[in-house]
């Protein structure tokens, strides 16, 4: 057993004339005086005996205090048995691991303490520990002002931080070395409430004998765990008095202590960690070239980068903390996207800049933390430049030119000599002609040898639209318009166009409820979207085309006349193939040469029959249809020639 005749050398003297022995020195006694009787050391037992009934209170007095718990103590360190029944279980395995660690129970000043330059050391690493207790420990300083006990706060390695408290508490707990820099492992001191608590993790009250030392009996000791904003251990804070004041009420205070502490160190982890990611995301904002604002889940700003801030001609200062719907208050649809977690695409909205309206276009997209906070990120383009994206990726560009007509009939070039004409000017154009005749090609060569060039050409079919959807095409709707409208509304094809040129093919087909919108944005350059009320003003060169008379479907009121003669400013009429014989010829030519290019195979040769069949042939389909009896008859050829054989 731990107690052995071993330990029978113990001697333990009173130097002369100590009148007044103080408690450290009477729990040495009493230790010794439990060995010798263990021992059978009967002799010594009745001389120490004497030694505390000549210089202490009674025996049976000092032994009174949790006598049952005393006793299961010394059974314990005497014999080695246990007494389940007054010592909880977890000071028990704690008893028996300090036995294993090699400590004596009776061991004077239990307490190891390190160097100065070491405690400097340790509260330099500890200094959030420190720094976030001190409020909190000074509160329960003053709590606990003049009752005898003392605070204390240790790091996870159980050293002693700080120590302070009852004055008179301090001066005896200085005696066993219980000061800052000692050490309160169970491995150092054995059974003790800093200890048990930082190996346990979980808060712990010992009171008189529970203690492994017999030094420590005359004390109660309330501890708690400190934790970090991760939830890893990193301390402990202690509260300690004489036994005999042991209360459940006291362990109750340190608790709250500790989670005052841990709590301060998380506010200021989380204050710390967004300011990290604060400059993180400045930094990324910074980089990216897109005007962007940060919003969290109730549509409130948190965060916007610089060019965000000129396009709407605020400054950061101002921004921060509005709604989005105070900064964009004519969209309702924006606020209603981010308050529901859900994306938007492409809103116009409209803004007051330098008292002034401007429009922007907003696309929303929902973001979410490690946290799960979700929030929005608003990416913002100018109108005018989210269109040429537009334009951009639709393709919206004229590819052709006048020298890509193709022909030297008189017929044609007078009206290639009218077009180039038209072009110099911004006139509306009218161009007819039968199907297949290459009224687009004309469209297209009078937009890129004009001033617009650089703009974007929209071509709008208005026979391929269908009728309940060409106004909502043509014009855009607003949010909300109809049915199945999309969310945030659309641009039409007419504020595609502003800038550069629209081009309605086929505009016999337009609706005459269409014609009428259409004639108003011939007669003030303006729109309005369909389901709005605020009309939108454009900058845009319209060229039409037909294969009808449109003066003879205006008599019969099948095409708005007034509308018409808006558009008939400059008339082009492009002849049909069989008005101009001597170009079938040129353009079959062409056409093969183009097929070899695109095939990468020799260009075939038109043999006479061939030639004189096509240039009698009546061709109603014009141009469009000569292309294709090219090709067909190209890849029907074997011998490097076209044949009438190898013609439909």
């Amino acid at each position: 057993m731990f107690v052995s005749a071993r330990y029978t050398c113990v001697s333990l003297r009173m130097p002369r004339g100590y009148n007044n022995p103080n408690k450290e020195e009477l729990d040495r006694l009493k230790c010794f005086l439990i060995c010798m009787q263990t021992a059978g050391r009967v002799e010594d037992a009745m001389l120490a005996k004497s030694n505390l009934n000549a210089h202490f209170d009674p025996v049976d007095q000092i032994l009174d205090f949790h006598e049952k718990q005393r006793q299961a103590w010394l059974k314990f360190f005497s014999t080695g048995e246990i007494d389940g029944k007054v010592i909880r279980h977890e000071i028990i395995e704690s008893w028996k691991r300090s036995v294993r660690h090699g400590l004596r129970p009776d061991a004077p000043k239990t307490n190891v303490k390190i160097s100065h330059q070491s405690i400097k050391v340790i509260k330099e690493k500890n200094s959030e520990l420190i720094e976030a207790s001190e409020p909190v420990m000074e509160s329960l300083r003053l709590a606990a002002k003049d009752t005898g006990f003392i605070l204390t706060l240790a790091d996870h390695n159980g050293v002693v931080l700080a120590v302070f408290g009852d004055e008179k508490a301090l001066s005896f707990a200085k005696k066993n070395n219980y000061v800052e820099g000692c050490c309160r492992t169970e491995r150092e001191v054995g059974t003790n409430a800093i200890g048990l608590c930082l190996y346990s993790k979980k808060p712990v009250q010992l009171s008189g004998p529970e203690h492994f030392n017999a030094s420590h009996h005359a004390w109660t000791c309330s501890s708690a765990p400190v934790t970090s904003p991760e939830g890893e251990l990193i301390g402990a804070i202690t509260l300690s008095g004489e036994s005999n004041r042991v209360h459940k009420h006291t362990l109750g205070m340190v608790i709250s202590a500790a989670n005052s502490i841990s709590d301060s160190l998380k506010r200021k982890h989380s204050i710390k960690e967004k300011r990290k990611a604060d400059q993180l995301i400045e930094s990324i904002f910074r980089c990216i070239s897109e005007a962007i604002i940060m919003v969290d889940s109730k549509g409130l700003i948190l965060h916007a980068n610089h060019k965000a801030l000129h396009l709407i001609g605020m400054d950061i200062k101002t921004l921060l903390g509005q709604s989005v719907s105070k900064i964009f208050p004519r969209n309702q649809s924006l606020l209603d996207a981010i308050t529901a977690g859900e994306s938007l695409n492409s809103v116009e909205v409209p803004i007051e800049k330098n008292r002034k309206r401007a429009f922007l276009m907003v696309k929303s997209y929902v973001v979410q933390d490690l946290s799960g906070h979700t929030g929005s990120l608003l990416f913002l383009t100018e109108k005018k430049a989210y269109l040429n994206r537009v334009r951009e990726a639709s393709g919206l560009r004229a590819g052709y030119c006048f020298e890509d007509i193709v022909g030297g009939a008189d017929s044609l070039r007078r009206q290639v000599e009218l077009a180039k004409t038209a072009a110099a000017s911004d006139s509306r154009v009218l161009i007819t002609g039968e199907t297949g005749t290459g009224k687009e090609l004309f469209a297209h060569a009078i937009h890129n040898a004009s001033d617009r060039k650089n703009g974007p050409f929209v071509a709008i079919n208005c026979a391929a639209i269908p009728r309940d959807l060409i106004e909502s095409e043509i014009m855009g709707y607003a949010n909300g318009a109809f049915t199945g409208a999309r969310q945030g509304g659309q641009t039409g094809k007419l504020e595609l166009a502003d800038g550069g040129t629209v081009f309605l093919d086929e505009i016999s087909q337009m609706p005459l409820d269409v014609q009428v919108k259409f004639l108003r944005v011939l007669q003030d350059g303006t729109i309005t979207r369909l389901g709005d009320t605020k009309p939108i003003k454009l900058d845009i060169r319209v060229i039409a085309a037909t294969n009808e008379d449109l003066y003879e479907k205006g008599v019969n009121q099948g095409f708005r006349q007034d509308l018409y003669f808006r558009l008939s400013v400059v008339e082009i009429q492009v002849p049909s193939l069989r008005d101009r014989p001597g170009d079938i010829e040129r353009l079959s030519t062409e056409f093969l040469k183009r097929n070899s290019q695109k095939s990468g195979r020799e260009c075939v040769q038109i043999a006479p029959d061939a030639m004189t069949y096509l240039l009698h042939y009546n061709w109603p389909g014009n141009i469009r249809e000569l292309e294709n009896v090219m090709e067909m008859a190209e890849l029907t050829s074997h011998d490097g020639a076209i044949h009438a054989e190898n013609l439909p």
